[in-house]
Formats: structure tokens, sequence, C-alpha cells
């Protein structure tokens, strides 16, 4: 597994740009390139990406992608948010909460 923290954001990106949204729907071809360039910001920002493996472990935390219903080019970004996601600080936290 990649370290979100460190590295080349552009090749962790696209480790982390998931076939499927956040909603288990797929993405589309269109989805695929603003997918990747969300996600490089998020690493950038120091916030973690969601990870489906991790979520298989119960570590929800992260930021995910999930396609919007009828536009085939839009993406939402959902913050999921485990309810035990005490690694990362308390500040940080708060703030991924309310944005």
């Amino acid at each position: 597994m990649m370290d979100p923290r460190g590295g080349d954001y552009r090749l962790q990106a696209r480790y982390f740009a998931p076939p499927r949204g956040a909603d288990g729907e797929a993405l589309t071809g269109r989805q695929t390139e603003p997918a990747r360039a969300v996600l490089e910001a998020v690493l950038l920002a120091g916030l973690p990406p969601y990870n489906s493996e991790a979520a298989a472990d119960g570590e929800e935390t992260g930021v995910a992608l999930a396609p919007v219903p009828g536009n085939s080019r839009a993406l939402r970004v959902v913050w999921q948010q485990d309810a035990a996601a005490t690694h990362l600080p308390t500040n940080l936290r708060h703030a991924c909460e309310l944005a």
C-alpha cells in the first residue's frame, strides 16, 4: 500500500482512483481523469483517500468519490468517516467532517 503522506502524488492518485464510486456504481471513462485529479488534490491537502481494502477491515475514513446520477462527467466528493477515526488529530477530524 502506498503512503498518502509522501511520494509521487500523481502515481498515488492513479493507485487510489477507484473503478467504482463510494456507492458501488462504476465510474465512466469520462470520470476517470477528474477522479485522479481530485484524488491528487486530496493527497496534496494531506487528507486520506478512501481505501476499499481498509474498509473491509472496518477502517473507513477517507475521501471517496461517487458518480452523479444523470451526468457521466460529474463526481461527488464524499467524506467517509469511520466512527473510530482516532488516528486523525481532533482538529483535522472536525475540519474534515465540516467540509
